[in-house]
């Protein structure tokens, strides 16, 4: 456990000075429900099995069993924010994955609006992963997690719980 800094009286020269930022930034983690935990037994590590490309779900629920009373539509939540959109199909370049709504570019959410697919399982959304944020995420959360779910091929499916209490 790392301890509170303490300054320094023998040398007053070492005391702490705040010089300001120094551009790290914090991130979430990542995390998996307990009874999903605990039903593996632990284990350390999911082996997604890469295969063609492309990691290979047979760890996770799919989406259509998610119950959508638990969810935020995709326009009442980040994957609306235009500014949040517009960088992300600036870095990444998925125009598959975008839409255009009446404020800007906003995450194409198909069928009922509830889950953004990342591209490598929006052709066969069986194959996603749910990945779920809470109701209080923050923008560059979201884009950090789409970017990552483009780049590496990553199949999730990025959706908004409805409340703190809808997947705990």
């Amino acid at each position: 456990v790392r301890e509170a800094f303490q300054p320094t009286t023998t040398l007053p020269a070492l005391d702490f000075v705040d010089a300001g930022g120094m551009s790290y930034v914090g991130r979430r983690g990542h995390f998996v429900k307990s009874s999903v935990w605990n039903s593996t037994g632990n284990i350390q590590y999911v082996d997604l099995q890469f295969q063609n490309g492309s990691y290979m779900n047979h760890s996770f629920d799919s989406i259509s069993s998610v119950d959508r009373f638990k969810l935020k539509q995709c326009t009442n939540t980040q994957l609306a924010n235009t500014t949040m959109i517009r960088s992300y199909l600036d870095i990444v370049s998925d125009n598959s994955g975008v839409t255009l709504g009446s404020g800007g570019f906003i995450a194409f959410c198909p069928a009922d609006g509830y889950f953004w697919l990342a591209p490598s399982c929006r052709s066969n959304s069986s194959q996603c992963i749910p990945y779920f944020f809470n109701s209080y995420h923050r923008a560059v959360d979201v884009l950090e997690v789409m970017q990552k779910a483009a780049v590496w091929n990553i199949p999730w499916a990025i959706s908004v719980a409805y409340d703190e209490a809808s997947f705990e």
